[in-house]
């Protein structure tokens, strides 16, 4: 992909890793949908590709964002921004043939502001509404399609929150099977603090989980 194409300012993953997902999981004729759409920057890059699907956030700032970003992006792909809550998302069982998901990181964004929103301080809290979340992803895609949710780690009073473990293990409760795992390396904000960093004993590097999961098929 040509990047130029699109600005990344406000997306958490980098346009490769996006690139990879849409070359390696998705196949001719998938039509998708991207839940916590944010940015839209996966629905892009899908677009570009002459994938057709939807986009659906809570947060009415995204929507326009997202509106205006796959209007403004080339490619032969037709991709609908929809506001809609991904623990509930009203569409068909079975109705997609590709998912893509980047969920909230525990607390760091509250995008909407509002009582499904799925961002929560608390693990707990935290854990229920992700595994709404999943569930619906489950109902909503076809038997044999590919679920692809990415997902960092977080940190709680300095000490990691392995948000990538539980994801996998989030997943699998809820009938999910994992078809494939990968692991990117984020160059985050601590590089312009590798001191602090050093000082604390802690990387400078984050890495990003994009866990693929598969619907089983049932006989």
């Amino acid at each position: 992909m040509h990047r130029n194409m699109m600005k990344t300012n406000y997306s958490r993953t980098k346009l490769g890793e996006l690139d990879r997902v849409v070359k390696t999981y998705m196949r001719k004729g998938d039509r998708f949908i991207e839940l916590c759409c944010g940015w839209s920057t996966f629905g892009s890059v899908a677009k570009y590709y002459g994938y057709s699907g939807v986009g659906c956030d809570i947060w009415d700032v995204a929507i326009e964002h997202s509106t205006r970003q796959i209007a403004a992006m080339p490619g032969d792909g037709k991709v609908k921004i929809e506001h809609g809550d991904a623990m509930d998302t009203k569409y068909k069982d079975n109705e997609f043939d590709f998912l893509y998901c980047n969920p909230p990181f525990l607390d760091q964004e509250m995008y909407g502001g509002t009582e499904n929103d799925i961002a929560d301080k608390n693990v707990g809290k935290f854990r229920e509404k992700i595994e709404k979340m999943l569930g619906e992803c489950l109902r909503i895609i076809k038997p044999g399609a590919l679920a692809v949710i990415t997902i960092n780690d977080g940190r709680k009073a300095g000490n990691i929150v392995p948000l990538g473990s539980y994801m996998l293990s989030w997943g699998l409760e809820v009938g999910f099977v994992i078809h494939d795992i990968a692991i990117g390396e984020i160059r985050s904000l601590a590089l312009k603090m590798r001191k602090d960093a050093y000082a604390r004993r802690r990387t400078v590097k984050c890495h990003e989980y994009i866990l693929t999961f598969r619907k089983p098929v049932t006989k």
